[in-house]
């Protein structure tokens, strides 16, 4: 069943019985349409074999080639994440290395010079923080690697085994010791298309392995091997090994093998299988441990539970043991899902002038030879065109059988009925190489890049069909260029347009235009650049139409072979992805014309197209319809959202580690954002993660958005944001270091901040959560400061408490006048004291010692004295010190009115009182004894009588008295004023004239000031009528103040404690509050009131004023009372009153006096007029009526439809229907207006939902079929009518004849539709196939009589289950094959026949022979097996035609015979026969030697040596025994001698020539003699210097002394005395010696005067002796020191001059410095004239 269109129309589906076989299923390849690339992928595993450290294995190369887009790469060790991956860009249309080496000790490579070394040492690679760079080393990517790397003698990089003795692992005790890590993947990151292969680069020994991408991966894998070559048992660690690497986790990976004839490393003990379990990225490895060409590891048959990718490798392999050449081969696998059944093996090297001539001797031998390995039982094989058999006679081979041939002429065309796995080894000389080969189905491309690395010998092999190679021109359809565009198309076809030279035919390969050929050619090509290949664009090639490409790259020791076109030609195009649901995305083909196919139908999505449009997630395929290719790709598309997390918003703490983002990269590639405080920050990309620390007081917005392309799409994006505030970090100030020792007593404290918490604790326990404690006991505290948020100090303090200094004052009293003295000791040295006076608030300075004291001289209440002692701590006492009896009395100075009485009384204790008085205390003179009656003392006793109206007696008592208990005179006095009574000043507080509003109150009180007096008792009285009126007390009025209401007369009375009185009078006058009238207010909802006093009505009561002069107007409910603050809302005139503030408002106005009134107004809307709409839902066939509700009392309305551009009116005052609508949501307004002139309105939704729109196609439907009819599902009922039955579910429908179906379909909302289909019943073909039993040579036909040019379907099923579409005829092989043809109606017929091969001969050869040395030739070769049956027997040189044996053709020409027998069926077989590679000889040279002298003849002895020499793989030497030899002069041909040794006594060419058995070898030696030089003189005047004089010989000579290294110079300087021997050496090196005894010395005499008068005689200067010392200087001065004179020894005499001009006669003095002895004269001269 299928939706098409996602069921918006739904059609029927036929159920037919199609056959959908899908042979091959990959991933997606995301291709350029119309573009088949070489090998190209996004994706590639590979898992890198080991090689052997001994033949050479570095470097190992990964090559990466970028197409139309440059491409981010990234290679890395899923399951090693120590290996750190690989990042790199590699632009558009180039390829880029990546290199690994070998490291450690001890190892072999090329140096910097590129030169072959053993024995380097290689320091391993490390990152910065020291850890090993596995990224650079090729130990790490090897898989089972024996090899370890080691550095300073110590191993840094195990090899991957438990143990290894001897060459082999050991310790091998479970299948898990051979499961690594070293699995690679190597991703395009950004989409773009990439092609991949890897190379052992080492030119000892190289091999390519291509990598296939997503065409490498699957889960059944066979193994391909060869039973023709050996692991050379000189390199004693090479072996076959296989390969495997997961790609995801929990791959269960089974081995099938055969435990007779596989050996391998941990092979289990029992059985033919076994499992292991690999996650992504581990690999496991199957080692042989033989070295047997007959136990190889071919047959092993691999499944596993998920996609694995399988590397096939076989180590230092030799066909040949008498010369040792031996070479690395192997490819990655392809699955068994995509092995063929047809092939060409080309000859690499075919119509070169290397086929069969090894380049360095002239002779040699290539071997080109395949092994075919059957995937499918049984499997019969055919070689261009004939069957073979195996020797045993059977005609078909088993799964783990396998067929080899050689390849004969330009390449052999390989067929069979089952798929084949075909291993191709080929070699340059004996230097191997090894592929899998790719087969001609599905298979190929239109562009291949590669690059050549060595730079000898460089093959290229093109294979296609004869129709792709010219155009309709002519002219070449190929195009060549380097990575740089510049051409190289002339380097491999040449110059010549218009002709097909250089191309070869495939014989059997097909006819006319559709005839395979092949193309090779010997290319001159850089080196090292990558060279692209491919179909010019110009070239009208059909779409389907490919090439096949490889190369044999080789440098003289060694080669690599390899493939480079795809392994498979169909590529589906297109995202991998949907972003979001409702996305619809493309899918393309490469061109390819195909069928589309999804898992939710059974027939075709899309026929006979290219791009198909799709909008699920699901599988999707496509079939080929082009009978030359049969394969099927899947594509998974599924939902590709990156969605996460960063987890919500929060708060951090100063310093906190911050992680924000993925905990692991998400599987596909993505690119990563940081935005931090709105910058993106470029450093964090492609971070999935990111950690940071968190800053005091900072805000942290972050924003992380991953997008993953989705190529022919777009990118799918997804961000979060996380918001982090960070506040500030605690800083109590805490007091107290960490470690602190306190007094007892004291305080810790933290400075307060009302943001912060505190916490202390002691002994695990809170103790305290203020700010501070005081310790009472020893030991570590702890605080603890922490915010809101969490964040937190937190400080240790070891607290030790030292106690306090014991300080003890005791109070002291004193007669009056009297001092006392305080004071502390016994403290310890270092302790300070200081006094405080209590009296004064002052503190003595601080003093030290052990003891302090301190006198007081006058009462002091309170004093402290403060103690320090040596450990800081502080202690306080305090005392007083008093006078007895120094008051006498309490009381103070005294007041008493005019006529009052004052008794004083003092304590009665003491005695001898006596009182006396003074009036004026500050006049002169003593106090005079009292004067009675109005001053009566009595003992302590002293009353005083005022007069009326005078101060008199007035003035200071005095008393004194003894106190006989402390023996103390006491004394003491007071002042007395005697005052007039006192009258009070009244005010109020308001206003200064008493007048106050109607209703309000004033305050009126008195003021004291003038008397300055306290009184005891107050009296408030009232009097309505006058000042002068009756007062009344008012009743509970006894304050010094009062609150009048009313106007009126106040009385205040008050009396004082000593008898005195007081009375005061004022006036209260009220003024009337203003009037005013405010009226209420009502309006619409939605419209303002404005309240003001009513016009007319305001009466002020104060002067002229007409208005108030202030406003106040607050709100509330009238009649409650106002109990607290209210908020004035305005004080101006007038107040609005807007919809959403209705209610009670009061305006308070006051007049100029301040008096005021309020009054309220209520503010109040009218009728609403408010309704709702409800909101419908009706389908798109309904109507619906819009009218004005039930209820509204509304004077007119209006209806509108509401769009975003604004309302349209549509109707007013009459209802209105809506019809005729699209699908959608619409809104209407009502808009209602009252009686009142009020509006209202609602709005309301119309949902149009659609009817169930859908078709029911007329169909048709083939005899005895039925046809099923299916409608979306989610319809709520379906009711069907016709001659049919309701399925299994309501919305299908079984139709069985043919008639008219009738479905009435009701959606969940109500909606229905229905639609009517007319079915009919077509006819079937006719089809018919007959049996057919032939000889395997014959190429029978199969054929229908349709076409699809008529609008038949043809689909044929091959034996192998490929199958071929749209083809009347097809040839045939053997086995079952079956054909189903559908007419247009999709009626179908099949047949089947099955094609049976008669018996035909047996007929094989042994291995090839080789090794055949010239004189071993000829050889005789014979085939065999069931000779009798053979009738006739034809060779592949048309010689010995009838013979079974025959001399062999030599080298590349392989001898090929094809017998008959009587069925007339023919077979064939081949053999090689191989010349030995050649030996190399070199042991003559030029010999030049001086000639005889003193005559001793000349002689030299040549040695021709004992051996020849062979170069293998490694291009070290193998000897060969020489056998024979021959000297003879080379000019003149005389023979000389026949010995190893010969001796040559005269100048000539002189040649040998040896025989090793096999090859013969010339060489030259020439002789010649030259001259020797002669030592004619040797000069020894300057002193220690000697010169040699030499002639003849050849120039330039060299001269050495004694036995000191040769010199250019002849002179030798600086010598000692002594015996000598010079040489002088020539150019040729000949020489002449000559020895003597060498005396030096010298003697200088200095003149003692000279006479420079020109007479000729004694007119210079002349110092004898110094020719020998020709470096010394001389200076001469005058008797004043001045210098006249500096000249060298070897310069002219001194002539007595001086700046050219005679100086006068006179002494003068010198000074000689002999050099290079460095000796002083000095002495003086005489100037004569």
């Amino acid at each position: 069943m299928t939706d098409l269109l996602l069921g918006i129309v739904q059609t029927f589906t036929i159920m037919k019985k199609l056959t959908r076989i899908l042979m091959l299923a990959y991933s997606i390849m995301l291709l350029s349409p119309i573009a088949v690339l070489a090998q190209v992928d996004q994706t590639f595993w590979f898992v890198v074999p080991e090689t052997t450290r001994e033949h050479a294995k570095t470097p190992g190369v990964l090559r990466i080639t970028a197409f139309q887009n440059a491409a981010n790469v990234r290679i890395s060790q899923p399951a090693n994440p120590d290996f750190h991956p690989i990042e790199l860009t590699v632009p558009a249309g180039t390829q880029q290395l990546v290199e690994f080496h070998d490291y450690g000790q001890n190892i072999k490579g090329y140096n910097s010079t590129g030169a072959w070394v053993e024995g380097r040492n290689v320091e391993p690679p490390r990152r910065g923080d020291g850890s090993l760079a596995l990224e650079l080393m090729l130990s790490a990517i090897e898989n089972g690697t024996l090899d370890q790397v080691r550095w300073n003698n110590s191993v840094v990089l195990d090899h991957d085994w438990p143990g290894i003795s001897g060459n082999e692992p050991t310790g091998v005790s479970s299948l898990e010791d051979m499961i690594f890590n070293k699995g690679l993947l190597i991703e395009s990151t950004n989409g773009a298309d990439i092609s991949v292969y890897y190379e052992i680069a080492n030119p000892r020994n190289p091999e390519r392995f291509n990598l296939k991408g997503q065409n490498a991966l699957g889960t059944e894998f066979l193994i391909p091997s060869q039973n023709q070559f050996m692991n050379y048992s000189g390199m004693r660690r090479s072996r076959e090994k296989v390969d495997i690497v997961a790609t995801e986790d929990g791959t269960v990976v089974t081995i099938n093998y055969d435990r007779d004839l596989h050996n391998f490393v941990g092979k289990p003990s029992s059985g033919n299988s076994f499992s292991v379990t690999l996650d992504r990225g581990e690999t496991f490895v199957l080692r042989s441990n033989t070295q047997s060409r007959e136990q190889q590891l071919g047959g092993i048959f691999i499944e596993s539970t998920k996609d694995i990718a399988v590397t096939i490798s076989d180590d230092s392999i030799i066909e040949s043991t008498s010369y040792i050449h031996y070479d690395l081969v192997g490819d990655q696998l392809i699955p068994t899902s995509i092995a063929g059944t047809r092939y060409i093996a080309m000859h690499p090297s075919f119509g070169t002038r290397h086929q069969d001539v090894y380049e360095r001797s002239g002779t040699g031998s290539v071997s080109n030879q395949v092994f075919i390995w059957p995937v499918g039982d049984p499997t019969g094989i055919r070689i261009n065109g004939v069957a073979v058999k195996q020797p045993g006679g059977s005609e078909t081979f088993s799964r783990g059988d396998h067929y080899v041939t050689n390849i004969s002429g330009n390449g052999i065309l390989i067929e069979s009925d089952q798929p084949v796995i075909v291993y191709q080894i080929s070699s340059y000389g004996y230097e191997l190489g090894g592929g899998v080969l790719p087969a001609l189905e599905c298979t190929g491309s239109k562009s291949v890049t590669f690059a050549r690395i060595y730079d000898e010998n460089f093959f290229i092999q093109i294979l296609t069909k004869k129709k792709n190679i010219l155009d309709e021109n002519g002219n070449n359809n190929f195009e060549v260029f380097y990575q740089d565009g510049t051409s190289a198309t002339n380097a491999i076809f040449g110059v010549t347009t218009g002709t097909s030279i250089g191309w070869q035919p495939i014989a059997g390969s097909g006819s006319g235009d559709e005839q395979w050929y092949s193309f090779v050619k010997l290319a001159s090509l850089r080196t090292g650049e990558p060279i692209t290949v491919k179909f010019k664009d110009a070239a009208k090639v059909d779409l389907d139409e490919l090439f096949h490409l490889s190369v044999l790259d080789a440098n003289g020791a060694s080669m690599s072979y390899g493939y480079f076109s795809s392994y498979n030609s169909i590529s589906i195009a297109g995202p991998k992805a949907i972003c979001k649901e409702g996305d619809k995305i493309e899918l393309r083909t490469n061109g390819v014309l195909v069928n589309w196919f999804s898992l939710t139908s059974t027939t075709p999505i899309a026929l006979n197209t290219d791009i198909v449009v799709v909008e699920e997630p699901g599988e999707y395929w496509v079939e080929s319809l082009n009978s030359a290719c049969e394969s099927s790709e899947h594509v998974k598309i599924d939902y590709k959202i990156p969605r996460f997390e960063l987890g919500d918003d929060g708060a951090a703490c100063p310093g906190e580690t911050i992680v924000l983002g993925l905990d692991e990269p998400f599987d596909f590639a993505a690119e990563y954002i940081w935005t931090i405080n709105g910058s993106v920050r470029t450093d964090l990309e492609g971070q999935h993660q990111i950690t940071f620390t968190a800053v005091e007081n900072t805000t942290y917005n972050v924003q992380l958005e991953v997008i993953t392309a989705v190529e022919g799409l777009e990118t799918c994006n997804y961000s979060q944001d996380v918001t982090i505030n960070v506040g500030v970090t605690p800083n109590p100030d805490v007091l107290l270091n960490a470690n602190e020792a306190i007094c007892a007593g004291s305080e810790l404290r933290a400075g307060f901040d009302p943001d912060l918490s505190y916490e202390w604790s002691f002994g695990g326990s809170i103790i305290s959560t203020d700010t501070y404690i005081v310790p009472d006991a020893e030991g570590v505290y702890t605080l603890r400061v922490y915010t809101e948020d969490g964040c937190e100090l937190i400080q240790d303090i070891d607290l030790t408490i030292n106690p306090l200094p014991i300080v003890v004052l005791a109070d002291q009293m004193a007669c009056p006048t009297q001092n006392g003295t305080f004071s502390v000791s016994g403290f310890p040295a270092g302790s300070s004291f200081r006094w405080h006076n209590g009296n004064t608030d002052t503190w003595t300075t601080r003093v030290s010692g052990t003891s302090s004291s301190y006198t007081a001289t006058t009462p002091i209440e309170e004093i402290t004295v403060e103690v320090t002692d040596n450990n800081e701590c502080v202690a306080k006492d305090a005392a007083s010190f008093g006078w007895h009896n120094e008051v006498v009395f309490e009381l103070g100075d005294q007041l008493i009115c005019y006529s009052n009485e004052l008794e004083v009384k003092i304590n009665s204790n003491f005695e001898n009182y006596v009182w006396t008085y003074k009036a004026d205390p500050s006049a002169p003179g003593a106090p005079v004894a009292l004067t009675s009656p109005n001053q009566v003392p009595l003992d302590h006793v002293l009353t005083i009588q005022a007069e009326s109206n005078t101060d008199a007696w007035s003035g200071r008592y005095y008393v004194t008295a003894q106190d006989e208990l402390n023996g103390c005179p006491v004394a003491g006095h007071f002042d007395l004023v005697i005052a007039p009574v006192p009258v009070f000043d009244l005010v109020f507080d308001k206003t200064a004239d008493g007048r106050m509003c109607s209703g309000d109150t004033i305050k009126i009180s008195f003021d004291d000031e003038p008397y300055n007096r306290e009184f005891e008792t107050f009296q408030w009285s009232y009097s309505p009528t006058g000042i002068d009126g009756t007062y009344d007390n008012i009743a509970g009025a006894t304050f010094s103040w009062y609150e009048a209401t009313i106007d009126g007369h106040y009385r205040l009375y008050g009396t004082m404690d000593n008898g005195c009185d007081a009375a005061g009078v004022t006036f209260v006058e009220t003024v009337e509050s203003p009037e005013f009238e405010l009226e209420d207010g009502a309006a619409c909802p939605g419209e303002d009131i404005v309240l003001r006093i009513t016009d007319g009505t305001y009466i002020s009561h104060h002067g002229t004023e007409t208005v108030p002069e202030r406003y106040e107007w607050i709100t509330g409910t009238e009649g409650e009372e106002i109990t607290g603050q209210v908020d004035i809302l305005d004080t101006a005139a007038s107040y609005t009153v807007d919809s959403d503030n209705r209610g009670a408002y009061r305006l308070t106005a006051y007049n100029g006096f301040g008096c005021f009134a309020a009054r309220w107004a209520n503010a109040v809307s009218y009728a609403d007029v408010d309704f709702s709409l409800d909101d419908k839902t009706i389908c798109d066939n309904q109507s619906y009526t819009l009218e004005l509700p039930a209820g509204i009392a509304a004077s007119s309305y209006t209806w509108y439809q509401v769009i975003p551009s604004g309302d349209i009116e549509l109707l007013s005052n009459l209802p209105i229907t809506i019809s005729d609508k699209e699908e959608g949501i619409y809104t209407y307004k009502l808009v209602a207006t009252s009686t009142d002139g009020c509006t209202g309105e609602a709005e309301m939704t119309l949902t149009v939902l659609p009817a169930p729109k859908f078709t029911l196609e007329d169909g048709a439907i083939c005899p005895g079929e039925s046809i099923s009819i299916e409608a979306q599902d989610s319809y709520a009922s379906y009711t069907w009518t016709g001659n049919g039955t309701v399925g299994e579910k309501a919305n299908t429908y079984e139709v069985t004849t043919g008639g008219d179906v009738t479905l009435v379909v009701l959606d969940k909302n109500g909606c229905s539709a229905t639609a009517t289909a007319n079915i009919t019943i077509g006819s079937l073909p006719n089809v018919t196939l007959d049996d057919i039993t032939i000889c395997p040579d014959e190429n029978p036909t199969l054929s229908v009589p349709y076409s699809s040019v008529d609008g038949y379907t043809i689909l044929w099923t091959l034996p192998s289950g490929r199958t071929i579409r749209n083809e009347s005829e097809i040839e045939v092989l053997r086995g079952e094959y079956s054909v189903t043809v559908y007419d247009a109606m999709g009626c179908s017929a099949s047949a089947s026949t099955t094609v049976i091969w008669k018996d035909f001969p047996t007929v094989y050869f042994g291995p090839n022979i080789v090794d055949v040395c010239p004189v071993s030739l000829p050889v005789t070769i014979a085939a065999q097996g069931d000779i009798v049956n053979w009738v006739e027997r034809l060779w592949h040189d048309g010689l010995y035609t009838g013979e079974v044996e025959r001399i062999a053709s030599l080298s590349d020409t392989v001898n090929v015979i094809r017998v008959r027998n009587a069925a007339n069926c023919w077979s064939t077989a081949s053999q090689s026969v191989l010349l030995a590679l050649p030996t190399q000889y070199e042991s003559g040279a030029d010999t030049i030697a001086c000639e005889p002298t003193d005559g001793f003849p000349f002689s030299v002895e040549f040695d021709a040596g004992q051996y020849t020499i062979y170069h293998d793989s490694t291009e070290e030497p193998q000897e060969v025994p020489i056998v024979n030899y021959r000297w003879y002069r080379g000019d003149t041909g005389e023979d000389l001698a026949s010995g190893q040794i010969y001796t040559a006594v005269n100048g000539g060419e002189y040649v040998v020539e040896v025989f090793d058995g096999c090859w013969m070898h010339t060489d030259t030696f020439n002789v010649e003699l030259f001259p020797n030089p002669v030592i004619a003189a040797i000069d020894t005047v300057i002193y220690r210097q000697v010169t040699v004089l030499a002639e003849n010989g050849t120039q330039p000579y060299r001269y050495a002394i004694n036995n000191a290294e040769p010199q250019d110079d002849k002179t030798f300087k600086n010598l000692p005395n002594g015996d000598y021997t010079v040489y002088v050496i020539d150019q040729n090196g000949c020489e002449d010696s000559m020895s003597f005894l060498f005396d030096s010395s010298y003697e200088i005499e200095v003149p003692n005067f000279f006479t420079p008068n020109n007479d000729g005689f004694n007119d210079r200067w002349v110092i004898t002796g110094l020719e020998k010392l020709p470096e010394s200087i001389i200076y001469i001065y005058d008797r004043y020191g001045k210098l006249l004179r500096k000249y060298s020894s070897t310069d002219p005499a001194w002539d007595g001059e001086y700046l050219n001009r005679p100086i006068a006669a006179d002494d003068y003095w010198y000074v000689i410095h002999l050099l290079p002895i460095d000796k002083y004269l000095r002495g003086n001269f005489t100037l004569k004239r």
